[in-house]
């Protein structure tokens, strides 16, 4: 399953790691793009 979240950086980890989730980080000004894969 694909999902795909938009939040503020502030709320990314460094490690750009989702709680029982793994993915993808893009970075991209003050928003984060994260290919979630479940």
């Amino acid at each position: 399953m694909l999902g795909r979240l938009d939040i503020p950086t502030a709320f990314i980890p460094k490690n750009c790691r989702l709680k029982g989730r793994s993915g993808s980080c893009k970075r991209s000004g003050q928003s984060v793009t994260i290919n979630v894969t479940r």
